[in-house]
């Protein structure tokens, strides 16, 4: 991971991007709940908010959860 990741993620609670997510979610994607779509469709559209928030924003959900995760010991 380059040093903006490790910063960003420094200053970040991981909750906070899982709740600026949601608020994505809600603002642009409530109509899913509306129609009762799938929960697979849910879930994918929350992703996408969530992996648009993260730094590096390729995808590397584990390298940051291992980053997170070895920053706390």
């Amino acid at each position: 991971m380059d040093e903006q990741v490790i910063t960003t993620l420094r200053e970040q609670e991981p909750s906070e991007f899982l709740i600026a997510a949601l608020r994505l979610f809600i603002e642009r994607d409530t109509y899913l709940l509306e129609v009762d779509a799938n929960e697979r469709s849910i879930s994918h559209r929350l992703g996408l908010h969530l992996q648009s928030l993260l730094p590096d924003r390729d995808g590397e959900y584990m390298e940051w959860i291992k980053f997170y995760a070895s920053s706390l010991q």
